[in-house]
């Protein structure tokens, strides 16, 4: 992809920062609002935009993939259905060409967040991030857009900054 205009920068890193709003959220709550897919989604056409929308083809590939993947999941219910949602705007800000980098950054942060659920279990933390995570660990729902966006921010900075 050809490097970004300030416009088509500034919409990918207000992005990076929905997403990781995105996964606060989830890591609290358990939910991931329609209203901040649809926020992403949109953000992905302004930064399309700036970009001449020259990869929307490869990019609406890579956002239905990761999509398809997540309803098989949710089908067996492995995920909840916000995460299937939020796996489109995902897809299409990694883009296809840098799924194989997603793929690889995402089973290192799963492994991370796998630690962290491990290492918590023994915490005797009453508050904060510990308890959080040993509360998680308790109801064994995970918020699994926590290490979706670990592993994608980084890629879609990749992505925007033309490493890819």
């Amino acid at each position: 992809m050809a490097p970004l205009d300030a416009a088509g920068l500034i919409a990918g890193l207000v992005a990076v920062a929905g997403f990781c709003h995105v996964a606060q959220v989830d890591f609290r709550t358990l939910k991931i609002r329609n209203a901040s897919v649809l926020a992403l989604c949109g953000l992905y056409v302004l930064w399309a935009a700036a970009g001449g929308f020259r990869t929307l083809g490869p990019d609406l590939i890579a956002g239905g993939l990761l999509f398809l993947i997540g309803l098989v999941m949710w089908f067996a219910r492995m995920m909840g259905a916000g995460d299937v949602k939020l796996y489109f705007p995902l897809g299409l800000f990694i883009g296809f060409e840098l799924l194989a980098w997603y793929a690889v950054l995402l089973l290192v942060a799963s492994v991370l967040f796998v630690a962290a659920l491990a290492l918590a279990g023994r915490s005797k933390a009453t508050s904060g991030i510990m308890a959080r995570l040993k509360a998680i660990r308790e109801t064994r729902k995970l918020p699994y857009a926590v290490p979706m966006v670990m592993a994608g921010a980084p890629v879609i900075v990749m992505r925007l900054l033309d490493f890819g």
